[in-house]
């Protein structure tokens, strides 16, 4: 996977520094559409930096159109996770299920844009919702009077949260050519949302084949959510410019 990304960066460079050996005389109108990619991970595999985990970024892909100073911006990530895992070897199996999705859509002005180095203001509205859930078993056998009984307990915990906000930002771009460049992003979150939570608890026994239900407990909470927050400039993002 690093060796695919890294040749994927080598072509848009050449791809760049291609365009340099055209005929100067020929009018290069200037590049209007941006598309961006999370280089964190890759940066961070580069640096080496051993076993410190990469920071996570909430947009894997970024879209830009720019006309003039100001630009219309938007940015989309995803994340989707299903495992099982085994505490026990036997007797207490578990599976988590994990699914995000972030959206965010804006404007931005731009306050320098030098031959390297540029800075930039803007405002996204942002969308986000989150859903986990993690289902385990515990399994216990007891001996009763010659026969075994098997007492499995099934615990499902479910979490859901949606929310919507505004975010001032300011950003940083490393400009390597007109088309080629790095930048990074701090915000300000205010968000409003809502959330869920769920628990429900079912112990079953089996008694050589009869199993009946000897327990089960259910309990949901759902509540309002508001927050304020400062996403510093942790995430990296390459773009190209055509």
């Amino acid at each position: 996977m690093r060796s695919v990304s890294l040749f994927m960066i080598i072509c848009l460079f050449a791809i760049s520094f291609a365009g340099k050996g055209q005929d100067n005389n020929l009018p290069k109108p200037d590049p209007t559409y941006e598309i961006g990619f999370d280089a964190t991970g890759l940066l961070h595999q580069i640096i080496n930096l051993g076993n410190q985990q990469a920071p996570e970024s909430l947009y894997k892909i970024t879209f830009k159109r720019h006309r003039g100073t100001w630009s219309f911006r938007s940015g989309i990530g995803f994340a989707v996770d299903n495992q099982t895992v085994s505490l026990d070897t036997i007797n207490e199996p578990r599976e988590e299920n994990f699914y995000s999705m972030n959206f965010s859509i804006g404007t931005e002005r731009k306050l320098i844009s030098g031959e390297r180095f540029g800075a930039y203001i803007g405002l996204d509205a942002f969308a986000s919702d989150e859903f986990r859930k993690t289902i385990s078993e515990t399994r216990f056998d007891n001996f009763n009077g010659g026969n075994m009984i098997t007492i499995i307990t099934r615990d499902v915990i479910s979490t859901r949260s949606t929310s919507f906000g505004l975010s001032p930002l300011l950003g940083l771009e490393f400009k390597f050519s007109d088309r080629i460049k790095l930048f990074t992003e701090t915000h300000i979150n205010y968000a409003k949302g809502k959330s869920f939570n769920g628990f429900d608890t079912t112990s079953r026994q089996d008694n050589q084949g009869v199993v009946t239900v000897t327990n089960n407990f259910t309990q949901t909470q759902n509540s309002k959510t508001s927050d304020l927050s400062v996403a510093l400039p942790t995430s990296i993002f390459l773009a190209i410019t055509f």
